[in-house]
């Protein structure tokens, strides 16, 4: 018998609200109403397929132990894999530092 994967689901920390909050601001002021609506689209669905898939990213121990990164875009997301969900821990543009933002 096959066992099915218990799906998982995601939740956003505090300090990722925030990024998103800052990511939805910017794309509103410099791309419009509709590119903001299309983007924060694409992260919830990007929030998603992490909690389906949660081991799509990359391990990223060498930042923080028990970390993951998945590329969306011009944004890294950082998030940690729990027993019943993911926890989305920073979006961080991928220009920015990593060290001062995650430590």
């Amino acid at each position: 018998m096959q066992r099915k994967d218990i799906q998982l689901i995601y939740k956003v920390s505090e300090l990722a609200s925030f990024d998103i909050d800052s990511i939805i601001d910017y794309t509103t002021i410099n791309f419009g109403v509709d590119a903001m609506i299309k983007y924060h689209a694409s992260l919830e669905q990007c929030f998603e397929t992490l909690a389906n898939n949660p081991k799509i990213g990359q391990q990223s121990d060498f930042i923080l132990e028990k970390y993951y990164r998945f590329n969306h875009q011009s944004y890294v997301i950082f998030y940690q894999i729990l027993n019943t969900e993911i926890l989305i821990v920073r979006v961080l543009h991928k220009s920015m530092d990593v060290d001062n933002h995650l430590k």
